[in-house]
């Protein structure tokens, strides 16, 4: 009988173990937050030709208490993103173009930074750069303006 108990827990912490391997992203909770830093960027250049430069916003997902929060998938999304050096935009992961939406893990420190090109000089263009993470979302303007 003794023999019989040893078995069933030893299945049961073993499932337990192969199941904590099986990968996957913390889901936030409902009443997290996303911050976004900075709220919002405005890039004025009314020069040409057209240039290509480097911005980025750093997004940290918190609980309730405002402690971040790590390996959380969050989506970021810009309606003028694309993976070409063409478009205005450009997200990166890593040193990898990708398309937008693209999705992104928080480190240990419940952070991410999303980095992107953007093109200015003689071109204007503006939008929200959008953040979800389960039900929690977050927004960030970036404009380009010409000052004219």
């Amino acid at each position: 009988m003794l023999r019989r108990y040893f078995i069933v827990i030893s299945l049961l912490l073993s499932s337990v173990f192969v199941m904590q391997g099986c990968g996957g992203y913390d889901s936030p909770p409902e009443d997290g937050s996303i911050t976004i830093s900075p709220s919002s960027i405005k890039i004025t250049d009314a020069s040409g030709p057209v240039e290509t430069d480097r911005e980025q916003f750093l997004i940290v997902v918190k609980d309730a208490n405002g402690i971040p929060l790590n390996n959380v998938e969050v989506v970021v999304s810009y309606p003028w993103a694309v993976p070409s050096p063409a478009g205005v935009v450009q997200l990166y992961d890593g040193s990898k173009p990708v398309d937008s939406p693209m999705t992104v893990i928080t480190d240990e420190n419940g952070a991410y930074i999303v980095k992107f090109d953007y093109q200015r000089g003689g071109i204007e263009y503006k939008g929200d750069f959008q953040f979800t993470a389960g039900s929690l979302f977050g927004s960030a303007t970036f404009e380009v303006e010409t000052g004219s």
